[in-house]
């Protein structure tokens, strides 16, 4: 499919330039090691005990592997030599059966450019000689566009001990119901013959609906300025191709969601402004009152859309293409509280709350244990609450002298489930909030040489945008918008001469 394209005496002109392939040296190379095997295949050297190599030269070669019979490149050569009674000898090429178990990453058969569809429409009105206002609509709707999905997903498996006649997977090792230790078990792949595929495929889709208005003031009379506003929604099934991968590759459409891009409302202005005092090229009065000129940017926008992850694959079902792309995997949503409408500030508050209660309570169930052999399970007691997005179980563990402890372990996904109930990007990070301020002061000195000293202040008020926090429900750093940088309050101060 992608790579290299030869091994064959001849080349079609749709091989000839892949991945900046230089076909005739791979066919002179390869002609070569073929004729030096034939001699090695000659009766004269029946005695020779060493092995016959055949050496491949190629460039990229990326998804794919080198036959017989079980590569997407077409080689007729190796082929050749493989049905003349040598496959599976000594002297052949050996099996890439192992090299297909391999984690790899490829592209779909029908790879292409995706494609949109554009729809605009306006309305603009001249209120005076200076000043415009437009408003609009604005539609997009994207085909095709790129995804990464799993190219060889494990069966559905629901979440479970895994132990025989129960047909459940497990991948933590733990039985959620006795809190033993349990052997890892996973579904087969779709093809067991190869191993895990990050698939590039044209596979998603979206949709964006936008109101656009906005306000200009030309510049007279030392005076200008613009407004602009956007009122929008931006729902897809991936915003691009490296927004994580398909949670469900047998239901992609449950994907389906607002876009990391979404940003409902948008209001940016800037205006500038000269002072109406002094001049700039008058006298020592006027060039010291004169030239002054202040302008600023002021920009509103919602939050980023972020998805909440469970933080582990209890199922297994995405065991094999973490290793390429992590883990998807969504949890459950244990509140009736309209969690897409609260601030992560809000969030983070209440979950802490009930994960510190959930703490607490493990803690007097261990410390109310009487004294006796430490054997691990789940541990008795008061049942433990539930946080917003997991569920917490404590169970004890015995060190390798004897001693018991215990550990609290936080899961979205219940016994009998594959993944969790929560939808794609459901939360949204706090806004943006910026105001930068520039204060200049232009000075002609002479006819050649004027002296521009300027100032500007970037988050003129030191607002604290905070970016998308963790979203894994097992991390203690859950949610914690504080631990993302959030900005600060920076003053450049400059001088420049123009000539």
């Amino acid at each position: 499919m992608m790579g290299y394209s030869s091994c064959s005496r001849g080349f079609n002109n749709s091989q000839r330039s892949l991945y900046g392939v230089r076909p005739w040296f791979v066919s002179w190379a390869v002609a070569i090691a073929i004729v030096l095997l034939a001699g090695e295949l000659a009766p004269a050297a029946a005695q020779d005990k060493r092995p016959n190599i055949l050496l491949i030269v190629a460039d990229d070669m990326g998804w794919s592997d080198s036959g017989a019979y079980g590569g997407e490149i077409f080689t007729p050569n190796i082929n050749r030599l493989a049905s003349q009674s040598l496959r599976g000898t000594s002297r052949i090429i050996p099996s890439s059966a192992f090299a297909m178990q391999l984690p790899r990453t490829g592209v779909a058969a029908d790879f292409r450019l995706p494609s949109t569809d554009q729809v605009s429409l306006d309305y603009q009105r001249e209120l005076t000689r200076n000043m415009v206002i437009r408003i609009g609509y604005a539609g997009t709707w994207g085909h095709g566009l790129l995804q990464t999905a799993d190219g060889n997903p494990r069966l559905p498996c629901v979440y479970g001990s895994g132990l025989a006649g129960t047909n459940t997977c497990n991948n933590t090792g733990i039985d959620p119901y006795t809190g033993a230790n349990v052997p890892t078990v996973l579904a087969p792949q779709v093809d067991p013959t190869r191993g895990a595929l990050m698939l590039r495929a044209n596979s998603a889709s979206s949709s964006y609906n936008a109101l656009q208005a906005s306000f200009e003031k030309r510049f007279s009379q030392g005076f200008a300025a613009n407004v602009y506003y956007t009122w929008s929604k931006f729902i897809d099934t991936a915003s691009d191709i490296f927004d994580g991968f398909v949670m469900d590759p047998f239901n992609p459409n449950a994907d389906r969601a607002r876009s990391l891009f979404d940003y409902p409302q948008r209001l940016s202005a800037n205006a500038v402004y000269q002072l109406p005092f002094g001049k700039a090229r008058g006298g020592f009065s006027d060039r010291v009152l004169g030239g002054w000129q202040v302008s600023t940017i002021v920009t509103l926008q919602s939050g980023a859309p972020f998805s909440v992850l469970n933080g582990s694959d209890p199922a297994g079902e995405q065991a094999g293409i973490d290793v390429l792309a992590g883990v998807s995997v969504r949890p459950n949503v244990y509140t009736n509280l309209d969690v897409s409408h609260m601030s992560v500030a809000e969030l983070y508050t209440l979950n802490q709350k009930l994960r510190n209660q959930a703490l607490a309570t493990a803690a007097a169930n261990f410390n109310a244990l009487p004294p006796k052999p430490c054997v691990p399970g789940m541990l008795p007691g008061a049942a433990l609450n539930n946080l917003l997005f997991a569920r917490a179980t404590a169970r004890i563990t015995c060190s390798p002298t004897g001693v018991p402890a215990y550990t609290v372990d936080f899961n979205g996904v219940e016994p009998g489930q594959r993944f969790g109930a929560a939808g794609r990007n459901i939360l949204r990070s706090d806004g943006l909030q910026s105001v930068d301020l520039s204060v200049a002061k232009n000075t002609q000195l002479n006819e050649r040489f004027s002296l521009q000293l300027r100032a500007d202040v970037f988050n003129l008020f030191n607002h604290r945008n905070f970016g998308v926090p963790d979203a894994q429900v097992n991390s203690a750093n859950f949610l914690n918008q504080w631990a993302t940088d959030g900005g600060n309050r920076r003053i450049v101060l400059g001088m420049k001469v123009l000539f």
